[in-house]
């Protein structure tokens, strides 16, 4: 008689879930064998107000998996103000003209989903700063 195997937690298709829900528990000694990649992931999945990014050292990404991490600011957060604050003025004008899963809410989008919208709009959104005295923080 063959032994059943035991199913493995992190082959689950709902496993995103269940780490973000804390139903399967990070073992804390094997973090430090987890590249930087994975470590944002993660970071982000069990805590997405952290805003975890790949220009945070290792140990503060493993500070915030073991819960005694503190926020940290995101590089890209200044852009993501700035486009945010241009589509909530001109929501009207623009609406039917970007992706009909954007509700204009830029702490939604990944990083890179943001600077893309900053680069293809920079000289408008420079023209909108100046207009409305937007600091850059």
């Amino acid at each position: 008689m063959a032994k059943a195997k035991a199913e493995d937690p992190f082959e689950s298709p709902e496993r995103n879930e269940r780490i973000a829900s804390g139903e399967i528990q990070l073992d804390h000694r094997y973090l430090r064998h987890v590249n930087k990649s994975e470590l944002v992931q993660l970071c982000n999945l069990i805590d997405p107000s952290c805003r975890a990014h790949r220009g945070m050292k290792e140990k503060e990404l493993i500070r915030i998996l073991k819960g005694s991490g503190g926020k940290n600011k995101n590089v890209v957060d200044r852009y993501r103000k700035l486009v945010k604050a241009f589509v909530e003025v001109n929501w009207k004008k623009i609406q039917d003209q970007i992706d009909p899963h954007c509700d204009g809410d830029c702490y939604k989008c990944h990083d890179i989903v943001v600077l893309s919208c900053y680069a293809v709009n920079a000289d408008r959104l420079q023209k909108f700063r100046s207009k409305r005295a937007i600091k850059e923080k």
